[in-house]
């Protein structure tokens, strides 16, 4: 599992196992890119901002869409890959990059076309020369997109290799697997510290993507949490606020809630408001004289935790404590896991990072972990994306570079480098929530996946991620960062596109967590599971000791499970409704707001695009009426089929050839 828009560098780790594979985009794949990018880039323009439709419409040239078209298929330079997979499937492998930019879809204006009553033709089978040009031109950009997209999408089915099937046969002995945990148990250091589940900064949301004017809920480690944004915090400068998500009175949920004029949360249920402490600062039922000491009550007041935003995320404290609270003084003295290019570089401006991503996985904290440890998975899980699962499947070496502690975790050297100018790879467990896999180039900079993970409740995890980098001393960007996936795509694109990537092993994930449960290895139950993981899985290469390690440290330094809040449900069973398994909107469309916005304003694009179909339907004569009432109908249709990346994306392993 890996975030889908940090694709280009986790590409680049998964190959760091073997060479890359000596071939280039095809001819085809560069014009389906380029046609796509066109097409999309110009519909998401469209959709952030929805007011530039009619002038793009009005300047767009319906004659020079079909030799554009033509050139772009028959023309299109061949383009080299950084990291390249063997092929890749055009169906459902196209993964764009996370921009440098800030594409943000905050536009709100309606769509439409600027003055349309005055350009509509008094008859009823005639248009005016302009208005026809100007419908005539609208149906070529309409046109250029559903044949951009069409070309897109084509499969292009990947041969399978020819020949007999070469089968590596393993000794019985698990010398590599028991190795492991020896080396696991020699290495590790003050065996008797204990990591605390709840006394750590935990990454909650990101904040550029949560809605201000409303809370939201949110979990962590079983308890219900929510999240709202205080206008009065900071001395007047706004901060945000987590509580525990039940009001005081009758235990109500808070995120059902109002955010009101004056900044402080409301109760929905009864109208109790609380301060950004949590402090009740109105209780309407009570008898006024005995209004201000029932305020004051410890009892009526929201349990508060400690929140900080830092790098762009909401950190919330595992433990609930008000201000000036030994909770509260506990957590002013750890800092969170933040972004080390970014504390390392502060100051002399080479750090940087590429936008955020956030979502809910159907499967488990240490599952996540587990999952971003094993790069053997990449090729094979993620064929035709990042490798190929009949060629780039080999042999894996690591080396441990710092041995496991309670806080510190582990970190390992990956090798050999997969290509010239590259010093080393590192993947860096740092709990409790940060895999930080790295590589260090030569001309002195770096490239990073930022990988947060947070325990939600038991069988799910939000994922929180973006790529770091840090420039060369001369100030130029790692080559991995720039090219054309670094385009800046709108942030709700990027959004959307990732299921094509986080689905493909997700499956996997939320099964295998299941299965080793009902075998007896869990971590979710009450302290050590009754089955250690070697004894239930079998890791005879070196390739899983990595994931070994992670497991030895859960049960050396972390009690061996989970610490979920007292009263927290069980492990779900095993979801076999793939069309609930594969569900987007709740994983994330409904808690970014650029996304819903982006799904408001595609949605107005669509009816616009049936408008425009019914219209030319009616008016005007000749090839024209019906070419461009098919355009339009056939554009509203495909956006309907985009739309549906925000609630589902359905994946299956046995179709991706």
């Amino acid at each position: 599992m890996m975030n889908a828009q940090l694709l280009p560098q986790y590409a680049y780790y998964g190959d760091n196992i073997r060479q890359p594979e000596p071939s280039s985009f095809t001819p085809q794949w560069s014009a389906a890119m380029i046609a796509t990018i066109a097409a999309l880039a110009t519909i998401g323009v469209a959709v952030t901002h929805p007011s530039a439709v009619g002038t793009a419409i009005s300047n767009f040239v319906a004659p020079g869409i079909a030799p554009a078209m033509q050139a772009s298929a028959f023309h299109a330079p061949r383009v080299q890959a950084p990291v390249q997979p063997s092929k890749i499937t055009l169906r459902t492998q196209y993964m764009p990059r996370h921009s440098t930019a800030s594409a943000a879809v905050t536009q709100t204006s309606p769509i439409g076309v600027e003055g349309s009553p005055t350009w509509l033709p008094a008859g009823p089978t005639t248009l005016p020369m302009g208005a026809a040009w100007v419908l005539n031109a609208a149906v070529g950009l309409i046109g250029f997109f559903t044949a951009a997209l069409g070309f897109a999408m084509r499969g292009q089915r990947q041969p399978v290799p020819h020949g007999p099937l070469r089968i590596c046969t393993v000794a019985a002995e698990k010398v590599d697997e028991e190795k492991a945990v020896d080396d696991f148990e020699a290495t590790a250091k003050e065996v008797d510290a204990q990591f605390s589940w709840t006394k750590q900064w935990w990454p909650l949301h990101v904040t550029e993507i949560i809605d201000k004017t409303r809370p939201h809920s949110a979990q962590l480690l079983g308890k219900e949490l929510v999240i709202w944004w205080d206008k009065n915090g900071a001395n007047g400068a706004g901060a945000w606020r987590v509580f525990e998500d039940a009001c005081p009175h009758r235990l109500a949920p808070l995120s059902e809630g109002r955010i009101e004029d004056d900044g402080n949360l409301l109760c929905a249920y009864h109208a109790w408001r609380f301060d950004g402490e949590g402090k009740c600062v109105a209780l309407p039922q009570a008898d006024p004289a005995n209004h201000d000491k029932l305020c004051s009550l410890p009892k009526a007041c929201a349990k508060a935790h400690p929140a900080q935003e830092l790098q762009g995320i909401l950190w919330v404290w595992g433990e609930a404590g008000d201000p000036g609270s030994n909770v509260a003084f506990e957590a002013n003295l750890k800092a969170p896991r933040l972004i080390p290019e970014l504390v390392e570089h502060g100051e002399d401006g080479r750090g940087g990072h590429l936008p955020w991503s956030m979502r809910d996985m159907p499967y488990g904290w240490d599952y996540f972990m587990e999952n971003v440890m094993d790069p053997a998975h990449v090729a094979v899980s993620h064929h035709g994306i990042v490798g190929n699962r009949y060629t780039g499947a080999k042999p894996v070496t690591m080396k441990l570079v710092r041995p496991p502690t309670a806080d510190e975790g582990f970190k390992f050297a990956l090798g050999p480098p997969p290509t010239e100018g590259v010093k080393a790879t590192y993947n860096n467990f740092q709990p409790p929530c940060l895999q930080h896999i790295s590589s260090e180039y030569e001309d002195g900079s770096t490239t990073s996946l930022v990988l947060y993970a947070t325990p939600t409740r038991p069988g799910y995890v939000r994922h929180i991620g973006c790529q770091s980098y840090v420039k060369t001393p001369e100030g130029k960007k790692p080559g991995a960062i720039v090219g054309p996936f670094g385009l800046p795509f709108p942030k709700w694109f990027l959004h959307v596109m990732a299921p094509l990537f986080l689905h493909q092993d997700m499956v996997f994930l939320h099964h295998q967590e299941k299965i080793l449960a009902a075998r007896g290895y869990t971590t979710n139950g009450k302290g050590a599971p009754p089955k250690d993981y070697v004894n239930s899985v079998f890791t005879p290469t070196q390739a899983d000791k990595m994931i070994i390690y992670f497991r030895k440290w859960i049960t050396t330094f972390a009690g061996g499970a989970i610490a979920w809040a007292p009263g927290t449900p069980e492990l779900p069973y095993r979801e076999s409704d793939k069309s609930v398994l594969f569900d987007t909107y709740h994983a994330h469309t409904k808690h970014c707001q650029y996304c819903l916005q982006a799904l408001k304003n595609i949605t107005r694009i669509r009816n616009l695009a049936i408008v425009l179909g019914i219209l030319r339907l009616g008016l005007g004569d000749g090839p024209w009426r019906l070419i461009v009432a098919f355009v339009c109908f056939g554009l509203a249709a495909a956006l309907q089929k985009f739309k549906g990346l925000f609630y589902k994306y359905e994946f299956e392993h046995a179709d991706n050839h």
